[in-house]
């Protein structure tokens, strides 16, 4: 049977609407059959009754009085076989406490082992230098320079009598040394006007050396130091 197609006319033009059932045939005529079976129909839901909730077993329950007598009495247990089990909050301050000690333990035996005048001190590097007061501590060093590099950076303020890169057991840097000058008034002026300097790739902190001129002067991994990093830090509530 044809569908059937409904002419309008309006002025000169004529307009065709068609039955949607002539659209789905001319799709099914195009589309190839591995496509048609995307969009063929589910095959409808099998009917379940309603669940009838006023019809649903409701439990029993019962006190707790018959079982009284299955308990523990407490007169009857013998305190001194019982143990105590730690508390979470209890274990954590307990572990806390431990490693605070652990590491006040370490830096006291570090503290004594500490001398900045000691050459043999391998973390030092302070006494490489003879005089204390014409010598600066130039810190933030990239990683790859050398005694050279760090005497001509700070050749510009004065004479450099010696300059060291302060290196580890492997002779890898630490990222800091020492500048010691022939005078101490080119020290001053390293120290007030070569703060910030460009050395490679970095700007550099300059300091006055403290560990042989201030007394009870303590390094950062000690203890000590001027900044605030490594600084316990009030836990937000």
């Amino acid at each position: 049977e044809q569908p059937k197609i409904q002419k309008s006319h309006v002025g000169s033009a004529t307009c065709v609407r068609a039955a949607p059932c002539v659209l789905a045939t001319m799709a099914a005529k195009a589309l190839p059959p591995h496509l048609l079976r995307l969009f063929a129909p589910r095959a409808p839901l099998e009917y379940k009754p309603p669940l009838d909730l006023r019809k649903k077993p409701q439990p029993a329950y019962t006190g707790v009085g018959a079982l009284v007598g299955l308990f523990e009495q407490p007169d009857a247990v013998d305190k001194r076989t019982l143990t105590y089990v730690e508390q979470t909050a209890e274990r954590r301050a307990r572990k806390a406490r431990e490693r605070a000690e652990r590491q006040r333990a370490r830096l006291e035996a570090a503290l004594k082992a500490w001398d900045p005048n000691d050459d043999t001190t391998p973390k030092s590097g302070v006494a490489k230098t003879r005089d204390a007061y014409k010598t600066i501590l130039v810190a933030r060093l990239a990683y790859d320079t050398d005694d050279d590099a760090l005497a001509e950076a700070f050749a510009s303020f004065g004479k450099v009598k010696k300059a060291v890169v302060v290196r580890n057991l492997d002779g890898k840097s630490r990222g800091y040394g020492f500048v010691e000058f022939a005078r101490e008034k080119d020290m001053r002026k390293a120290y007030k006007e070569g703060n910030e300097m460009r050395i490679g790739e970095r700007r550099v902190k300059v300091d006055v050396e403290r560990g042989r001129t201030v007394p009870e002067w303590k390094p950062r991994r000690l203890g000590g130091g001027l900044g605030t990093t490594r600084k316990a830090k009030p836990k937000a509530r």
